[in-house]
Formats: C-alpha cells, sequence, structure tokens
C-alpha cells in the first residue's frame, strides 16, 4: 500500500462506471474486446507512476503529486473494468464457437451419431467401448 494513497478504496466515479459497464458480462464483440484490451499507458506516463510511486514510499509526495497519483490509480482501477469487460467477452465468445468451446458431453455425441448411418454408429461405440 503506498502511503497516503488509499487504491484499494473505489472512488464513486469507479464504482459507477462499473455500473455502468458491467464487466462481470461478457457482451462486446470480438473487434471490440480486442481493441479495448490493447488501450494502455503510454510509457511517459507509466514512467510518470513510477516516479510518483518512488517519491511516495519516500514520504515526499507534494499535494498536487498526491493528486495526480490518486488520478493515476483512479484510471487504472477503470482500465482494469475495461479489460475485465474485454477478457470476458472473449473468452464467453470462445466458450461459444464450436472450435473453443467446452468438450462435448457423452450425450452431445450420442445425439450427434444418432444422425450417422447405423454401420458408422456402431463401430465409433464399438471402438470407444473398447478404450
Amino acid at each position: 500500500m503506498h502511503k497516503g494513497v488509499d487504491v484499494n478504496l473505489p472512488s464513486f466515479d469507479v464504482a459507477i462506471f462499473s455500473r455502468i459497464l458491467q464487466p462481470k458480462e461478457g457482451t462486446l464483440p470480438v473487434t471490440a474486446a480486442q481493441a479495448w484490451l490493447k488501450m494502455t499507458f503510454p510509457v511517459a506516463d507509466r514512467e510518470r507512476m513510477k516516479e510518483l510511486s518512488a517519491k511516495n514510499q519516500a514520504g515526499q509526495l507534494t499535494s498536487s503529486e498526491r493528486a495526480e497519483m490518486d488520478a493515476f490509480c483512479r484510471v487504472a482501477r477503470l482500465l482494469d473494468i475495461i479489460h475485465s469487460k474485454a477478457r470476458r467477452s472473449l473468452r464467453q465468445r470462445n466458450a461459444e464457437s464450436p472450435e473453443g468451446g467446452p468438450e462435448p458431453t457423452l450425450q452431445d455425441v450420442r445425439a450427434a451419431l444418432s444422425k450417422l448411418p447405423d454401420k458408422l454408429t456402431n463401430d465409433f461405440i464399438s471402438e470407444r467401448n473398447e478404450r
């Protein structure tokens, strides 16, 4: 935990944004989710966050720098919410697609086999039972 900066308590703006975005719902289109995952802090901002963090740990932040660090923390939490929504959306889309979905159950396999000619079905079931 940073001295003087509480990064664990959600601010009202972050909490409100989270309720609007609903990060636990995987409802983004794939292209949007992929684009959202590319959003990150520019290098200059990451360097500034490191500077502020070092000054904070040394107890040398000015009130202006503390406000800047708080703003970075809020934006980072917002970005976490956005990334969570994007990752969940991609996982959900992968689970829904035939090639990325869950393993079929035995019931699924039997239902699919029931649509095949009897000879193929019997051969498959015999082969599976021998395993």
